[in-house]
């Protein structure tokens, strides 16, 4: 488990590189409820976002991180989600063994910063300087982000700003049914600014240079290079966490005995977690073929969507329905121009 490891690499090397961020992790991760996610949710976390931005704004007011401190972690190298993700891993870097986030909420529960982890079996672990922050909540204001204050400090306008925002958006399968004020709503409800846990190297940073890199610079193409897509996929998760059809859970206590040989050697003690699974209701089950209804239909698949109801959230995965002996459907989803 990457927890188990980050806890490992405190005062390591590359935690007194970073002044101790990795170890201010390992001590967040220890009082957090800790989840290990499934392939499966991963990939379903991908298709969610690139779902539509509309349909996103719609549920995220009804979402919650279940706790102040939440640590989620998956494999980092999973074959489907690599083939999606934004940034394919390629041999200079390749994708990581495990990946992993620290989500720390306010008593809202809908406001807070998630800071990205991973590890790789050769490189052991790393973490990100830049947190995501985020504000769910209805109607909030725009959440601090270095490179919009950067924009507006060069001297660009507000309209400028959402001209620069739209035009990053276009071709985005996210964009399609979305307004502009869907996708300038969006994109102010999260924004990038170091992490809580690299405080101390923030602080070592400002005393040797007196300025912090900012957006321009090689280490910030760096830094949101190590996380591009990720909080759009720890966001999805979430998403997916509050979906009240699809997931379910099973806890995993840490191995006692395993755990007193460990202390009896020196190595610190494993931590518990909790699997987080898909789960396809009987709902999905027929409708994804033992219906009576659509059976007549040709064989095609219908794309995941949200469906907000008073009770809440709810995902319908991605499914193939109808008879394939009628003939199948094949086609892709287009973004119109």
């Amino acid at each position: 488990m990457l927890a188990d490891e980050i806890l490992a690499a405190a005062n390591s090397p590359a935690d007194r590189m970073l002044v101790g961020a990795i170890s201010a992790l390992g001590i967040a991760i220890r009082q957090a409820k800790r989840f290990d996610l499934a392939p499966g949710i991963v990939v379903t976390a991908n298709t969610i976002s690139t779902s539509s931005f509309a349909a996103q704004l719609r549920a995220l007011p009804l979402c919650r991180v279940p706790f102040e401190f939440t640590w989620m972690e998956w494999p980092g190298a999973d074959p489907i989600y690599d083939a999606n993700r934004v940034g394919n891993a390629t041999a200079a870097a390749p994708a990581p063994n495990r990946m992993g986030v620290l989500i720390h909420a306010d008593e809202s529960r809908q406001k807070g910063s998630m800071t990205f982890a991973w590890s790789h079996r050769q490189e052991g672990v790393n973490a990100c300087p830049l947190a995501c922050f985020f504000d769910w909540r209805a109607d909030a204001p725009e959440v601090d982000d270095l490179s919009r204050s950067f924009f507006r400090q060069s001297g660009h306008s507000e309209d400028e700003l959402r001209q620069q925002i739209v035009a990053q958006s276009q071709g985005m399968p996210q964009v399609k049914g979305s307004s502009e004020a869907d996708l300038v709503d969006d994109r102010s409800r999260f924004g990038f600014n170091i992490s809580p846990a690299f405080k101390f190297w923030a602080e070592a940073l400002l005393r040797r240079h007196g300025t912090l890199p900012g957006p321009g610079t090689q280490e910030w193409h760096l830094w949101t290079s190590d996380i591009r897509g990720e909080p759009g996929i720890a966001r999805s998760i979430l998403l997916l966490l509050n979906s009240k059809n699809l997931t379910h859970s099973e806890e995993s206590p840490a191995p006692e005995r395993l755990n007193r040989q460990r202390v009896k050697v020196g190595k610190l003690p494993l931590l518990g977690h909790t699997k987080i699974r898909i789960k396809l209701s009987r709902a999905l089950q027929q409708r994804a073929g033992e219906g009576t209804q659509r059976e007549a239909s040709r064989f095609h698949a219908v794309r995941g969507h949200f469906k907000i109801r008073a009770s809440g959230v709810y995902w319908w995965s991605d499914f193939m329905r109808g008879d394939p002996t009628r003939g199948s459907v094949h086609g892709t989803y287009k973004v119109d121009d």
